[in-house]
């Protein structure tokens, strides 16, 4: 179930889309979290069965294939709009092909992990291509620098986790410590809106008054 927050502005007469923007949610945030934690969480499910435990290097690059599918999903909305459906199968029989071409060529030298990221390559192909024929029947007005923003702060967080120890405790720790950094990032580089800190101190104000009432 998707469980990010989008912002529409839509037409006077109804009948379309202005502006769509991303708000936040779950979805990013868990692929983050799955990404950073990959081998913690394979070991807690697989933990009578290590010879699983060396699956963990796909597990960040397959979170971000599926993060590319959730972006086609975005941006391809016009498609879906102006009732251009057969694109559709134009885009998945490409992102088919580059599937296939990227697994014959990955998996001889670099067997799961290769599989992995022919399933990166794929999606990428199919974000791309929902992108740019969506922005051509329907053009939408996307938060690109917002969006980057998100990937920034998401790629600084997974970087720092790479530097977390072998030892299961200390790793989870780091982990623990990078992922709690995300917001902050997100704040240091601005990506939320005057009106969206405005809201936030506002909720925090109600919240820090109730617990004042209580007492």
């Amino acid at each position: 179930m998707n469980q990010d927050a989008f912002i529409a502005k839509v037409r006077p007469d109804g009948c379309g889309l202005v502006y769509v923007g991303y708000i936040g949610g779950s979805e990013s945030e868990f692929g983050l979290g799955v990404a950073v934690f990959g081998r913690e969480l394979l070991m807690a499910l697989t933990f009578t069965n290590p010879a699983f435990w060396s699956g963990a290097s796909i597990v960040p690059v397959v979170t971000l294939a599926y993060l590319l599918h959730g972006f086609f999903l975005l941006t391809s909305i016009g498609i879906g709009i102006e009732k251009k459906t057969r694109y559709y199968p134009l885009i998945t029989a490409c992102a088919a092909v580059t599937n296939l071409l990227a697994n014959f060529a990955l998996i001889p030298p670099f067997g799961m992990l290769g599989a992995a990221w022919a399933t990166v390559a794929s999606y990428a192909v199919m974000a791309g291509l929902g992108l740019r024929l969506s922005q051509r029947v329907y053009p939408l007005a996307l938060e690109a620098g917002r969006l980057a923003r998100i990937s920034v702060a998401a790629v600084a967080v997974f970087g720092i986790s790479l530097l977390a120890p072998a030892t299961l405790g200390l790793a989870v720790l780091v982990k623990s410590a990078a992922c709690a950094a995300f917001p902050v990032l997100l704040l240091l580089l601005g990506f939320p809106t005057t009106a969206e800190r405005a809201l936030v101190r506002e909720a925090g104000l109600r919240g820090a008054s109730r617990l004042r009432g209580r007492r």
